[in-house]
């Protein structure tokens, strides 16, 4: 294990099982590990949901929410059982950020989800008013939220 994942390197060698933690940020190799076991646990939960739809009704297209660039899970991976990427989208225009930062992080996620199946994609989720998570959250602009 210290081998693989290059735990020597800054001093990260394990003597024991025991020691390990389920995830260290601080071991690139451990947190790669961790990101590719949670897809996996993910991908093979999400086709066991699948199966049991396509049992009962096959013609219907399966889709989850994705998130964006969430770092959490490997989207790639998920698309190649879905029949429709769909995204959640809600981008938080007026805000400490230039409107023309938000409209191009927006475009470039938009990009990125087409880009999973090479066809259209769809926004799942959006808002057109405020969000609760944001710890300033102002009113759009008319025609604004267009752009999510």
């Amino acid at each position: 294990m210290n081998k693989a994942w290059w735990a020597h390197f800054w001093s990260h060698t394990f003597t024991s099982f025991d020691e390990v933690e389920a995830i260290d940020p601080h071991l690139n190799a451990m947190a790669l590990d961790w990101k590719r076991f949670t897809t996996y646990q993910t991908v093979d939960f999400m086709r066991a949901e699948i199966a049991a739809l396509r049992e009962f009704s096959p013609d219907v297209p399966v889709t989850t929410n994705m998130m964006g660039t969430y770092e959490g899970l490997d989207y790639w991976r998920l698309a190649r059982d879905l029949d429709v990427i769909s995204w959640d989208s809600y981008p938080l225009w007026h805000s400490d950020r230039p409107d023309y930062e938000i409209a191009s992080d927006t475009a470039f996620k938009h990009d990125l989800n087409r880009c999973m199946k090479r066809r259209p994609w769809l926004l799942m989720e959006s808002t057109p008013s405020n969000v609760n998570w944001a710890s300033i959250s102002r009113p759009k602009k008319p025609g604004v939220h267009r752009l999510a």
